[in-house]
């Protein structure tokens, strides 16, 4: 979301704050006082979190694309960006209806697994569409060819 929104404001480059999970004076280093040691898009035994997928994913997305403008819903949760892609139009949609955290601050603030749909509000969205399919992708970069109805 970091990057549509940087995307529509005209930002031209954006950066992840840390590769590696770790310090910039501590690389690969580990501390559980201290929270920054774990803002990294990679773990410390070098392998992937699952951020890395949903930064694949926009940035491929968001090549080359335009900013055409926010999308307009009647319910007040729904959010949406509209660019111009060289594959066609794209829309990034998101809503707030769950707020802003899936899982719960307890002692082990675990995150679900990003393949598994955990929020608990599934909001339909209806939006026009000039072909007979329409691919949805969701954050981590899988891909639904949908149907659309009277092109729309």
């Amino acid at each position: 979301m970091s990057f549509a929104l940087a995307k529509a404001e005209g930002i031209q480059a954006m950066m992840w704050y840390q590769l590696f999970d770790s310090i910039w004076s501590d690389r690969l280093g580990v501390s559980d006082k201290n929270r920054e040691y774990h803002f990294g898009l990679v773990n410390r035994d070098l392998s992937l979190k699952p951020m890395v997928l949903a930064y694949c994913t926009i940035a491929e997305a968001l090549d080359r694309a335009t900013f055409k403008g926010w999308l307009k819903f009647t319910d007040k949760n729904l959010r949406g960006l509209l660019f111009g892609t060289s594959r066609g139009p794209m829309a990034a949609l998101w809503s707030r209806a769950d707020g802003y955290l899936l899982s719960k601050k307890d002692e082990h603030f675990a995150s679900p697994e990003p393949w598994v749909g955990t929020w608990k509000t599934q909001t339909p969205v209806t939006l026009p569409a000039a072909a007979s399919q329409v691919v949805k992708i969701n954050s981590i970069g899988q891909a639904e060819t949908l149907s659309t109805q009277d092109a729309t």
